[in-house]
This record gives C-alpha cells, structure tokens and sequence, in this order.
C-alpha cells in the first residue's frame, strides 16, 4: 500500500512540478531523511529492544525516550536551517520547513504497537501518512496552489498526522513527558547504544540516495528530477524484496546450529527472489519504461531511458538484502557495518570516476557494480561457511536479465 501510494504521489507531482521543480523537492526531501536519522540517534531500536526484554516496564522510559527525541529534532531542525543559510541560502527555508517533520517523528508511537505485539495496528497505522499526503496533494492540485513550500508544508503535516493518530490506536498506553533523568544514566545508555545503529543508519542512507544528491550538485536540478522519477521507480519495485528479506531472516535463523542446512536455506531463499527478481525486471524493461513517458509526461522520456540502467541494481539488491539478513541471523553485526562502510566509500569513489560523463546511465550501472563487489566480497570473506552455492543460484536469473537488457537495446539509449 505504501508503494503504491507513493508511486501515486511521485506522478502527481512530476507531472505538476517538472524536472527542475521536482530535482529540488528531491534534494530537500533527500536531506530529510538524513536529519530523520541524526534525530532518532538509533534509540528507536533500542526501547523496541529494552521493550522485548522480560520482565521490562517499557513505559518507564517511554517519557525518557519522547523526551531525548525531542531534544535531537531541535537541534537537527535548527542546525539544519542555518546549514542552509550559509550554503544554500535559496533553499534554506524549505530544509528547515521540512526538518519540522523530525518533531512529528518523535511524539509517534507506532513504536509501542510493536512492543506490545500489534502487529496489524504497527502496520496499517504507516499507512495513514501517505494517504494523508496525497489527498493533500490533490487539493492543492484541484486549488491550484502547488509550490514547492505548499508541498513541504503538505508533507509535514502528513507525518502530524501519522503522531496524532498513532497516539489515538494506542489508547490507554501513551507514556507520559518528563523531564527527569534526562541526564542521568537511563538517558546516556539510550544515546551511547543508539549513536552505532544511528552510524550504520546514515551509510545505508548514503548508499541510498549519496547519487541523487551530488546529481543534483555536478548536473543540476533537472537531471536530478529524471534520476528521482526513475529511482523512486525502482524503490517502489523493492517491495516484494524487501517482505521476503524479513521472511528470509526468520526461516535461516531456525538453522543457525546446522550450516549445511542453513547453506541449503540460503540458497533456496536466494533462488527464489532472485527468479521473483526476474519477473519484476523484465516488466521493468519491457512495460514500465516505455510507460514513463505515457504517465509522466514526454518530458519524462529520459527517466524511462534510465529504468533500464537501473535494473543490473535491482536485481543484485535482491542478492545483497537476503546476505545480509544472513549475516545478522549468524551475529556478525559488526562485519555488517564495515561491509556497509566499504560499499559507501566504493560508491562514492564510483560517484567521483563518472560525474566525468554526461551519462546518467552509467551512475546507475556504477550502483551496480558496486553491489556485484559486495556480494563477491561477502561471499569471499565473510561466509563463515554458511554461504556455500549462493554464486551458482545467480547465475540463470542473472543472464536471463542480462539477456532481456540486450535485447531492450541498451546501448541505443543516450540520457545525457
């Protein structure tokens, strides 16, 4: 439901915006999500950990937490702006405008749903957002008031919205505010465990979206505007990926005394969402890129152009979700961050070689050979001997794709 609401939101939008328009809404909601994360600091996980743990009163620090995550907003908001300010001073007030979401964030309570195992309710209850922004969206569309602070301010009062209602399921539950203790040991235990999950945090969020931003930096808005529609694509298509990851983790980790059957686990995982992988690429190639231009508008050819360069990517984040499921159900967190570390720092070395070409292309097929490396190197040095045979799984899936990008013509295409 969240994908596809989402995709509803980004052809509203790219048809009222434009590229230029749409590349800055981008950016600004590209920098969002990284003060999203520099305010929860991980602590998030942490009390929906401390929540699971027995015999834990989570509702003691529930306050505590609210509290330390208001803190953070503040001063990711403030920061924030006058960042903006000093170097992007057009675009100051939309990062700020947009950085008031953070506060949002933190009274939300969706966290406690899957503390107290209502699953259901954690899960509809995200729902709420999209749907609040883009019916907000349409009214500013059948108003004729769409600008890029509307949208902010649109954008903002969705995830409002979301801690309102949020406070509204959980009923009787809500935590009450305190000040106490913010200081003291209950407070810097949440900031002293939350800040390693808050470091990997911000290089997946790196790896996500490091691209769109210094396209919008070395090409410009409007590139950054194709690249977005067509990325936010790809992001959209995940979503199958992305459930049976979560099923993956929690079928391999009934294994972790067996390593020949937990191997042959693996490989049956990756197997099948590598052929699931298939079906979504080739509908990719063949329906979705020529449909861009349809939906979109003709001045969206180049973000049709661009989903075919985007496929090698889709298709190996497959491979790389399910491995490192793998990794954590086997407890090697800490490799994990450092095989994250390396796979930003490729990444952007990658984003460095070719900003030299007037290719957008060829920094979506970077993105993949990126994620090849990663799954080289895992299955190199980080196998423990669990990933026996994972190699041999992605190879027909993987030339069936390759082939169906031949055939699309991939080299035809010049979206410079």
């Amino acid at each position: 439901m969240q994908a596809l609401l989402s995709f509803l939101i980004v052809t509203v939008l790219a048809r009222e915006l434009g590229p230029d328009q749409l590349g800055i809404y981008s950016i600004v909601l590209a920098i969002f999500a990284y003060g999203s994360h520099v305010s929860e600091f991980g602590m998030r996980s942490i009390v929906i950990r401390d929540g699971n743990l027995p015999n834990k009163k989570i509702h003691s620090e529930a306050g505590l937490y609210i509290c330390l995550r208001l803190i953070t907003a503040t001063l990711v908001s403030v920061s924030t702006y006058f960042v903006g300010v000093i170097f992007f001073p057009e675009y100051a007030v939309l990062a700020g405008l947009v950085m008031i979401s953070t506060f949002f964030i933190a009274m939300q309570l969706d966290w406690l749903l899957l503390v107290s195992k209502r699953y259901l309710a954690a899960s509809w209850v995200l729902v709420i957002r999209p749907i609040f922004y883009l019916a907000a969206v349409l009214l500013l569309v059948w108003f004729e008031q769409v600008s890029l602070i509307m949208l902010i301010l649109a954008f903002v009062s969705s995830w409002g919205a979301l801690a309102i209602f949020s406070w509204i399921i959980v009923g009787q539950s809500v935590p009450k505010f305190t000040r106490a203790g913010l200081l003291n040991k209950k407070g810097l235990r949440l900031l002293k465990e939350g800040y390693p999950i808050l470091g990997v945090a911000l290089v997946g969020q790196a790896i996500q979206s490091a691209d769109l931003i210094w396209i919008g930096g070395v090409y410009g808005v409007v590139d950054a505007g194709h690249y977005y529609v067509a990325s936010a694509i790809i992001v959209a298509a995940m979503v199958f990926a992305n459930a049976m990851t979560q099923i993956s983790l929690g079928e391999m980790s009934k294994y972790i005394d067996d390593k020949g059957a937990f191997s042959k686990q693996l490989k049956s995982d990756i197997s099948l969402i590598l052929w699931v992988g298939v079906f979504i690429s080739i509908g990719l190639i063949y329906i979705i890129s020529p449909l861009i231009p349809m939906v979109f508008g003709y001045e969206y050819k180049v973000s049709g152009d661009l989903i075919v360069y985007f496929v090698p990517y889709f298709f190996l984040s497959h491979v790389t979700g399910i491995l490192y499921s793998s990794i954590i159900v086997i407890g090697k967190q800490k490799q994990l961050l450092r095989i994250n570390i390396v796979r930003a720092f490729l990444l952007l070395s990658g984003l460095f070689i070719v900003s030299y070409s007037d290719n957008l292309g060829y920094i979506a097929l970077m993105k993949a050979l990126v994620e090849l490396v990663i799954v080289i190197v895992i299955r190199q040095y980080y196998s423990y001997g669990y990933l026996r045979g994972i190699l041999g799984a992605i190879f027909w899936p993987g030339l069936i794709v390759a082939i169906g990008i031949g055939l699309r013509g991939l080299g035809d295409y010049n979206v410079s």
